[in-house]
Formats: C-alpha cells, structure tokens, sequence
C-alpha cells in the first residue's frame, strides 16, 4: 500500500484567506456607506427641496455601528419630517422629500460593484 503524506499550506488553510475577507467586505461597506452618505448630502441640494440650509446636510454621514456601517442624519430632530415618515406628515400638506428611499435605491445600485471589486483584490479575480 502507498505512503501518502498531504500537507496543507497557504492563505486558505492558515487562515489569512479568513481575515482578508472579512477586512475586504468590513471595508466595502464602509465604502458603500461612504459613498450612499455623499449621495444623500448631494441629494438635499437639488429640487425638490426649498431653501435648504446646509445645516440638515451637514449632519449625513457614515457611522460604524456595531458590526455595520450605516449612514444617519446624527439623530436630527426634524429628519423624519423631511423625510416624509414623521408623525407630523400624516396631518400636513407637507409630505416630505423622501430623499431617503432615494439614498437606499442608489445605494442598493452600487453595492454590488463596490463588494465585487473589494472581493477580487482578496481572491484575485
């Protein structure tokens, strides 16, 4: 009967391949928020809005929290009643812009690319 001898080496079986990817993917998805984040703030700036400030706007950005990226108006007051979910809406004329379903669409649009691209550094593809 044949001796056989298998000896596993590299980034798969070492456990670099495990940590790499987890590195790419935490860094996509700072890079989707990133980038879903300048899209909102750039969002506030174009009809239909009214007057805006910058104020709102300046307050968007990407935050880590816990094992996610998300992106938040940093709990302003008055964000759910631009965005149109506040409780105010239901009995105004005001309706709100619903720049923030805009957000999720675009940002859904580009997170495939952006984790594609993240990934095929790690793997090489």
């Amino acid at each position: 009967m044949p001796n056989i001898s298998v000896t596993k080496t590299g980034p798969l079986f070492d456990g670099r391949m495990i940590k790499d990817v987890a590195s790419a993917v935490d860094a996509a998805e700072e890079e989707i928020a990133q980038q879903g984040a300048d899209h909102l703030r750039n969002d506030l700036g174009v009809p239909p809005f009214k007057a805006p400030t910058g104020w709102y706007a300046s307050h968007i950005t990407k935050k880590r929290m816990g094992a996610y990226w998300v992106i938040w108006d940093s709990d302003v007051i008055y964000g759910p009643w631009l965005a149109g979910t506040g409780s105010r809406n239901a009995t105004s004329r005001f309706k709100g812009y619903r720049h923030w379903q805009r957000a999720i669409t675009y940002t859904y649009k580009i997170s495939k690319g952006i984790m594609q691209r993240y990934i095929d550094r790690v793997i090489g593809g």
